[in-house]
Order: C-alpha cells, then sequence, then structure tokens
C-alpha cells in the first residue's frame, strides 16, 4: 500500500477529488489547489529512512535483500525471489546492525557481500556486519581474476583480504605507497588501477604474493590526461578507460600512456564524465555534468550501432563528488541520490505504451489588441472533435495578420523529456529545429491560406502525430482581383507617359548633342582656321626672313664686286701715272701682260654666277624671266638689265662691267633697241614691271 501525504510532496492532505487517467497516474482534487502523482511511472524514489534524508552511496540485491549504503549506515529490506520491479516492494527498511557510518561502496565477492566503511572493510551475512579489518576507513574492493586475493583501497593506500571458504581475513597493508585512493581497477593482467582526487592515475604492480608494491606509475597531463584532477579510472570491455573532466581517455599499451578513446569521443567530447559502468548486457551506463545515460547497444541510432538515451528526469539528482549507478538488470537500474536512492525500470521506460499527444491550446490574432481565435478544443456538430472542422476555418482581415500559437503535451510525468518542432504550411519550408519552447509567434504575414502544425516528442526519440489549425488572412482592398486590372492601367499609363517623356528627353538630349556638336565643329574650324594662319604667317615670316637675308647677301656681293672694280679700277690708273712719272719707254707695252691680268680678273664669272643666283633668288627669276622672254639679249646686257634693276648708277656699273661711263650708254641704248622700248618708256620701269610679271 502507497501513502501518499504532505512529506510526500501534497500541498495537503484533504483531498475532495480522485481521477485516475489513462496512463494510470492520479490526478487529486484538494482544498486549494491540483495536484498530479506520477503513479505509473519508470522513475520512482525509495528511501531508506524515511524520517532521516540520507545521502545514498551504494546499492547491492544480495540473497533476496536490497541493501542501500547510506552517509548514515546500512539499510535493507526483503524482496521476493519472483519480484522483476523491486521498486513495488512492500516491506520495511531495517538498519544492519553494526554499520553505524557512512557506508561508501558495496561489492559481492565469492558469495559474500563486502561493504566498504569509514572504520574498514564490513562482511555483510545474515543481516549482520563483521568489521574484518582494522582500517582506516575503505573505498573500495576489487578481486583479482581467478584468485582468491582481493584488494581494497583505503584512506591511506591498499590492504590486501584473501578468500578462505567461509570468508575474508586481513592480510595486512600492502606497502609501498601512501595515498587516498578512492576508485580502483583490475585488469587482465593483474595490474591494479588506482585514482587520487588531485594527483591522477597511479597503475600498480603487486609482487607474486601481492603483499608489497613491485613498481607503480602514476599518469598526469604529462602522461596525455588533460589535468591530474578528479580522475576515475574503471576496466570495461578489456580496456582501462579514464574518465576525466574533459570525456573519456583510453590507456595505450604500446606508447604507456592515455589518448583521446575514438569511441566515446563522437558521445561525449569534451564533456566532464563523473561515473561510468558495465551491465550484464554489455551496455555502459555513465553520469556526465550531473546528467545520467546510457549507451544502448541493443538499439540502433542511424548509422551507429548503438542509441545514447538520456533521462532528463534525473539531471542533477546525483551525489555531486560521490556519482552511483548500479545496473541490476533492466528492470532495476539504482542511482544514488542526496536523499534515498532513484529506481529505474529501464524495460519499461523504453517500451512505455504510453501513446504521446500534441496539444494546441491557444492561438491568439494580434494587432491593437489580442484575440483568442482559438482555445484548445476542436468542435464538429457541437461535440469535441480531435482535428478542425474544415468548414469552420478562421478567415480574418488582413489587419490581423499577427499570431501567437502555445502548444504543449499530454507527456504530464516527464515535461522536462518534452520537445517540439513546429511549422507553418505556406510560409515555412522546413520542420523547425527540436526545441522545449511551447509558444511561437509570427507577425506581418502576407494574405493567404495558413496551416501551423506541431509534434512533439520524447527523450526516446518517439514523436506524435502532428496537431494543424488552419486559417486565412484576408487580402487588403488593394490586393484584390478588381484591384489588378486598375494596377495594370495604372502601370501601362505610366510606361506609357514613361516612354513618352523619355523620348522627348531623349530628343531634347539630341538636340543639345547636335548643338554642341555644331558648335564644337565652328570651334574646330575656327581653331583650324587660326591654325592655318599662324603656318601661314610663319612661312611669311620664314620667307620675309630668308628673303633679307638672301637681299643682305646680294647687297654685300654687290658691294663687293664695285669695290672690286673700283680697285681694279684705281690700280689700273695708278700703275698708268706710275710709268707716266717714271717716263718708262713703252711702259704700256711693257705692263701688258699686268693690265690684261687686271682686266681678266674684273671680268671673271665666278663672282657674276654667285651673284645672278642671289639676284634671282631676291627677285623672281628676273634673268631668268628676261632670257625666257628675250633671248636675243647677251650676258653682258642682262647684266646691265640686272644692275640697272638694283637701281645703280652708270658709275657703278661701269666699274661693275669694266667699261666707260660712254659704253654704259651705248649698252643701255643697245638694250632698249632690243627690247624694243619707245622713246618715252623709262628702262628702270619697264625692268620693274618685268619683276611683277615673273613674282
Amino acid at each position: 500500500m502507497d501513502q501518499f501525504s504532505n512529506n510526500q510532496g501534497l500541498q495537503n492532505n484533504n483531498v475532495h477529488g480522485i481521477l485516475l487517467d489513462k496512463d494510470h497516474n492520479l490526478w487529486l482534487g484538494l482544498e486549494n489547489g491540483l495536484d498530479f502523482i506520477n503513479y505509473n511511472t519508470s522513475v520512482k524514489n525509495i528511501y531508506p529512512n524515511r524520517e532521516n534524508l540520507v545521502k545514498s552511496n551504494s546499492v547491492s540485491i544480495f540473497n533476496n535483500k536490497l541493501y542501500i549504503g547510506t552517509s548514515n549506515g546500512l539499510y535493507t529490506v526483503s524482496i521476493g525471489s519472483q519480484q522483476k520491479d523491486i521498486s513495488t516492494a512492500t516491506g520495511a527498511f531495517t538498519e544492519v546492525p553494526n554499520t553505524k557510518g557512512q557506508v561508501l561502496s558495496l561489492t559481492q565477492i565469492n558469495g559474500h557481500l563486502l561493504a566498504g566503511h569509514q572504520d574498514g572493510v564490513l562482511q555483510v551475512d545474515d543481516n549482520q556486519a563483521k568489521l574484518i579489518t582494522p582500517g582506516p576507513g575503505a573505498w573500495m574492493m576489487k578481486a583479482f581474476p581467478a584468485s582468491q586475493d582481493v584488494i581494497a583501497g583505503t584512506y591511506t593506500g591498499f590492504q590486501l583480504l584473501k578468500y578462505n571458504g567461509a570468508g575474508f581475513s586481513f592480510e595486512g597493508k600492502i606497502n609501498g605507497i601512501y595515498e587516498s585512493l578512492g576508485n580502483l581497477a583490475v585488469d587482465k593482467s593483474n595490474f591494479v588501477w588506482a585514482t587520487h582526487p588531485y594527483r591522477g592515475i597511479f597503475k600498480v604492480q603487486l609482487s607474486a604474493d601481492r603483499k608489497k608494491i613491485v613498481s607503480y606509475t602514476q599518469y598526469t597531463e604529462k602522461s596525455g590526461l588533460p589535468s591530474a584532477l578528479n580522475n576515475h579510472v574503471y576496466f570495461i570491455k578489456n580496456k582501462v578507460i579514464a574518465a576525466t573532466e574533459k570525456g573519456v581517455y583510453e590507456y595505450n599499451t604500446t606508447e604507456g600512456d592515455f589518448t583521446r578513446s575514438a569511441f566515446y569521443k563522437p558521445i561525449f567530447g569534451n564533456s566532464k564524465i563523473e561515473f561510468l559502468t558495465e551491465d550484464g548486457k554489455g551496455n555502459i551506463w555513465f553520469i556526465s555534468n550531473q546528467r545520467v545515460g546510457v549507451i544502448d547497444f541493443g538499439k540502433r541510432s542511424g548509422k551507429l550501432p548503438y542509441k545514447v538515451i538520456y533521462f532528463p528526469e534525473l539531471a542533477g539528482q546525483t551525489v555531486k563528488g560521490a556519482e552511483y549507478i548500479y545496473p541490476h538488470d533492466m528492470e532495476n537500474i539504482f542511482i544514488g541520490s542526496n536523499n534515498g536512492v532513484f529506481h529505474l525500470n529501464y524495460r519499461q521506460y523504453v517500451s512505455s505504451e504510453n501513446k504521446l499527444n500534441v496539444l494546441l491550446t491557444t492561438v491568439k490574432a494580434i494587432a491593437e489588441k489580442d484575440s483568442l481565435i482559438f482555445g484548445g478544443y476542436f468542435v464538429k456538430n457541437n461535440r469535441i472533435a480531435s482535428a478542425q472542422n474544415t468548414q469552420l476555418i478562421a478567415s480574418l482581415s488582413n489587419h490581423w495578420n499577427s499570431f501567437h500559437f502555445e502548444y504543449t503535451s499530454t507527456l504530464f510525468a516527464q515535461k522536462s523529456n518534452e520537445e517540439f518542432s513546429y511549422k507553418l504550411i505556406g510560409f515555412d519550408k522546413d520542420w523547425s529545429q527540436w526545441s522545449i519552447k511551447t509558444e511561437k509567434d509570427y507577425t506581418n504575414l502576407p494574405y493567404g491560406k495558413y496551416t501551423f502544425s506541431v509534434k512533439a516528442r520524447n527523450n526516446l526519440g518517439t514523436a506524435s502525430a502532428p496537431v494543424s489549425y488552419s486559417f486565412i488572412v484576408e487580402s487588403a482592398w488593394y490586393q484584390t482581383i478588381w484591384a489588378y486590372p486598375a494596377y495594370f492601367l495604372i502601370i501601362a499609363c505610366t510606361v506609357y507617359i514613361g516612354i513618352k517623356a523619355q523620348q522627348k528627353r531623349f530628343a531634347l538630349h539630341q538636340q543639345r548633342h547636335e548643338e554642341e556638336q555644331k558648335r564644337l565643329s565652328y570651334l574646330h574650324s575656327l581653331e583650324l582656321d587660326r591654325n592655318d594662319k599662324e603656318i601661314i604667317a610663319l612661312k611669311n615670316e620664314k620667307l620675309e626672313a630668308e628673303l633679307n637675308y638672301k637681299n643682305k647677301e646680294l647687297a654685300t656681293l654687290t658691294m663687293q664686286m664695285v669695290n672690286r672694280s673700283k680697285l681694279l679700277l684705281n690700280i689700273k690708273d695708278e700703275l698708268m701715272v706710275l710709268i707716266k712719272k717714271l717716263n718708262i719707254p713703252d711702259g704700256s707695252h711693257q705692263f701688258r701682260s699686268v693690265f690684261k691680268l687686271l682686266s681678266d680678273t674684273g671680268k671673271s664669272d665666278d663672282d657674276w654666277d654667285n651673284f645672278s643666283m642671289y639676284f634671282d633668288q631676291v627677285h623672281n627669276n628676273f634673268l631668268a624671266t628676261m632670257k625666257a622672254k628675250f633671248p636675243g639679249l647677251s650676258s653682258t646686257d642682262l647684266k646691265l638689265c640686272a644692275y640697272l634693276r638694283l637701281n645703280l648708277s652708270s658709275k657703278e656699273i661701269a666699274q661693275l662691267l669694266n667699261i666707260s661711263l660712254k659704253g654704259v650708254e651705248i649698252s643701255r641704248y643697245r638694250v632698249r633697241k632690243k627690247l624694243q622700248l619707245a622713246t618715252e618708256t623709262n628702262l628702270y620701269d619697264f625692268l620693274m614691271e618685268v619683276t611683277k610679271q615673273s613674282g
């Protein structure tokens, strides 16, 4: 018989009504509230002493009795040999005599139950406990494979026990190490592994009689462990395993140190591991960051040959610093806590037939004020229905286009195990990630028809069927079918006006472009004209400069010729005076050659050639023109014409031609005759006219 009162958590003891739901859980109507009793649950509490809240450190089922080691002694209760779920036992716990104080561990070896106690190792037989070691306190005992020897880890090192057929005897302290070693493991090579809270892991080799330590190795962060603090060592699946503050590490026999476990890494990562143990079916139970779970090799998860299952009901319930799990069988898993123990019927937990349902409790339309449009019940023909009546789909104006949804599940006993996923069909493409949130908001939805669907799942991965609620957001007046032709006309007119405006702007731009091109062309032509004028001016300047230069050359050459002729004439005159003065007989004859030389020098053609070249360049080919027009002119006539054109005096011409003034007059007459000039025509003016014509 179970009794529920204030001591078990009821709000008060005055019960007005009781309801047993379909999952066989109790609902109580109390004087001032409603209470839920998770009666048909897989997780229950077992209290060895209801009057005294005691911390449970160890559990063992031995000889049809349940033993619970607590912080204040060892408690036991009889259980039936055929009873599968021990949590349903109705017996009362009694304290085992001589166990007062802290019980640290319980171990079954060779058909006997040994208890690690604060006073030493106790042997428990027939509800009696006997101290078999003199102390100090013993943490844990481990048996050696195929041997009668047992090693105990104590506050100050190791002790050796030996089984003698009827019980265990104390064989003395194992010398060689003096540490408080609370966690032990023995591997298949009979090496003893032990841990110290802040000194790391010890690997100990004992002598053949196991009465002394031959050698030991200490493993810390220098040996591959993440730290020397809070490590626990286990021998699981024929491997030495270290549970650390940053995941699980394995002992590498080849390298002689610890490395991160490839198997456990994807499961735990860098999480803190407080406890590991293996059950009879090879499943691995663990406590990680105060969360209880199991690696179940009897189930698969995708491609993995195992499934990791956590138990949210037990999160944070274990004894911190002394975590413990005792997996007796699939119906009886015991987890130590700060008040008694938790009992887990794992077989019932994973095979529960309770159907998981999700409930949509509230749908609100949101604007200036919230408006409830669904209160949690579907109605059809004035009866509550499981789904929405398709004839009663709410249609809301475009003003109400924001919505708030609230939902829950029927997993009343395991609220911490539930997660939800939702999807708004017509808006969301995929289902949302699983989350513990029980509400969702959507704002500023466009017009259209929507269906909000939500589903729930528990920690075992079992998901419910989704529940859906459909609604319609009506289009605004400017979104109706009649508005679209108007939009089309407006757009067409806008496009037409835009095209016309664009064409006008284009024509204006084109006109401006043409005007600009004309202006640029005009400026370009002006620039070309200016450049041409500058070029012509430069050419004229160049020609004028050349002409001035040639005039200077011609004047210089003319003066040279005049001066030379004058000089030659003076020389000839001086010779004549000298001959007369010296009264040289026949002097003219004697100096004939000299006079001839002077005459020839005066008549040299070289000077004339240079003169004629410069003269023609300056006076537009005057000589060539005269010769061409009047072929009857001799070279002397041409020279006379050239000198006359230069406006030289008759005397200067006589000197240049080496003739007398009379000869110059005769030559002028002869030239006028050859030119057929009238008497009134001035020879100089005629020659100037010839120059202009030749130009």
